[in-house]
C-alpha cells in the first residue's frame, strides 16, 4: 500500500517546492500535481504549469516521487508529453510516474488554448487511442502511429531510466473508461463527486466490481492492476476548503480502512486547502500513514515489474528472486509460489554502512 498526496499547483512556486520538499521530509512516498490549462472552478486565479515545475521539483527532492493527477488528454501533443515524461524520467533517476484523463466538459481549457471542446463520446474515443499511442512512444524506440486522431511519422524520443518504461495511471469511472483502463493501465485511478462518504464506497465498489469484469472479458488477471482513488470531499468547499478526514485521525483511518477492504492500495488524500488543517495533515502523514502500510504491505507483481531500483534476479529453491538496495536498506522480493504469481512477499533489512557502489537510487520504487 502506498498513499500519494494530491497537490493544485495555485500557490507560488516557493510554496509549491516547500510544500514537496516537507511532503518528503513527512516520509510521504508520491507527491501527485493536477494538470489543467487552469483551476476550473476558479480560472482567474494563478496556476502554475505541472509539466515545467515538475523537473524543478525533481531537482529540489531526492526520494519522493512525482506524478501527475492526472494530465487532461486536450491540451497535450502525446508525442509530446512523453519526451517530457520521459525527459523527467532521467531528471528524477527514475522516479516519475504519468497520470492521464479525458479531461471535463466544464473545464476552460480548451477555450483558453483555442481548441474543440469535445463531446464526452468524442473524450473517450480520443483517450483509448491517446492511451495506445502514448504506450508505444513509451516502450519504441522509433514510433510510427496512423490513427484517426493520433498520427506521429518515426518519432525517436529518449529511453526510459526505468524497467520497462514509466508506469501509467489512467482515470475512469465510466464503463468503456473502465475498459480502456483495464486494458492500458498499470495503476487505475478512481474519484466519486458524491456528497457522503458511505455514498462514495458504494459507487466505488461498484467501480470495482466492473473494473474486475473488464479484466476477466480481456484474459488480465486483475490482480496486477493496482487500484487508486482520489479522497474528494464534496462538502470541503462549503467548509471554506476544510476535508472532513483531516478531522481527526480516526476519521481518516477509518475512511481509508473502508478503502483498502475494497482492494484500493494507492490512497491519495488532498494536501490540505484550508491552512488550518495543516497541522493535522502532517500528524497524519507522520504518525498514521506508515502505520496504515504496515498493516496493509502487499505489492503487486506488475508494479515489481516496473521498479526503477537497482537489483539483480536469480533463482532460490526454484523460485524466482530478485533482491537490491533502497538507500541504506536492503530489499528482497520472492514469489509466494508458482501457482500465485501475483502475489509478491517483501522483506526490507536495515543495513550499516552505505549501499554498494552504483545501487543506490535516488528515487522510491513505484511498488
Amino acid at each position: 500500500m502506498r498513499f500519494h498526496v494530491l497537490l493544485l499547483p495555485n500557490v507560488g512556486w516557493a510554496e509549491l517546492r516547500e510544500r514537496v520538499v516537507r511532503l518528503e521530509a513527512l516520509g510521504v512516498e508520491v507527491a501527485a500535481l493536477a494538470d489543467h490549462v487552469a483551476d476550473w472552478t476558479n480560472p482567474s486565479v494563478p496556476w502554475l504549469g505541472t509539466w515545467t515545475v515538475l523537473p524543478a521539483l525533481a531537482e529540489a527532492t531526492r526520494t519522493i516521487r512525482l506524478t501527475t493527477v492526472v494530465s487532461q488528454i486536450p491540451p497535450r501533443n502525446p508525442v509530446m508529453l512523453a519526451r517530457q515524461l520521459l525527459t523527467l524520467d532521467h531528471v528524477s533517476g527514475g522516479g516519475v510516474e504519468l497520470g492521464l484523463g479525458t479531461g471535463i466538459r466544464n473545464d476552460p481549457s480548451c477555450a483558453m488554448v483555442g481548441m474543440p471542446n469535445w463531446e464526452p463520446a468524442e473524450r473517450v474515443t480520443r483517450f483509448g487511442e491517446y492511451v495506445d499511442f502514448v504506450g508505444r512512444l513509451l516502450s519504441e524506440e522509433v514510433s510510427t502511429y496512423r490513427g484517426s486522431h493520433c498520427r506521429a511519422e518515426g518519432a525517436v524520443l529518449p529511453r526510459p531510466v526505468q524497467t520497462p518504461r514509466p508506469s501509467k495511471l489512467l482515470a475512469a469511472m465510466g464503463g468503456q473508461m473502465l475498459r480502456l483502463a483495464a486494458r492500458d493501465a498499470d495503476i487505475w485511478n478512481s474519484l466519486s463527486f458524491l456528497a457522503d462518504v458511505s455514498s462514495q464506497l458504494a459507487e466505488t465498489s461498484e467501480r470495482c466490481r466492473a473494473i474486475d469484469a473488464a479484466c476477466v472479458a480481456i484474459g488480465r488477471d486483475s490482480s496486477t492492476l493496482r487500484r487508486s482513488i482520489t479522497m474528494y470531499d464534496a462538502r470541503a468547499r462549503a467548509k471554506g476548503g476544510a476535508m472532513g478526514y483531516y478531522e481527526s485521525a480516526d476519521a481518516f483511518v477509518e475512511q481509508v480502512s473502508h478503502l483498502t477492504e475494497l482492494g484500493i492500495s494507492d490512497v491519495g488524500p488532498y494536501y490540505p486547502l484550508d491552512p488550518a488543517q495543516v497541522p493535522a495533515f502532517e500528524r497524519i502523514a507522520a504518525d498514521v500513514l506508515p502505520t496504515l502500510m504496515a498493516a496493509h504491505p502487499s505489492i503487486r507483481l506488475g508494479l515489481v515489474q516496473a521498479m526503477g531500483w537497482a537489483s539483480n534476479s536469480g533463482a532460490r529453491e526454484g523460485l524466482p528472486y530478485t533482491d537490491g538496495w533502497h538507500g541504506r536498506t536492503r530489499w528482497t522480493l520472492s514469489l509466494r509460489g508458482r501457482r500465485q504469481p501475483d502475489r509478491v512477499s517483501a522483506r526490507l533489512t536495515p543495513c550499516r554502512g552505505p549501499a554498494p557502489a552504483g545501487a543506490a537510487p535516488r528515487r522510491r520504487s513505484s511498488a
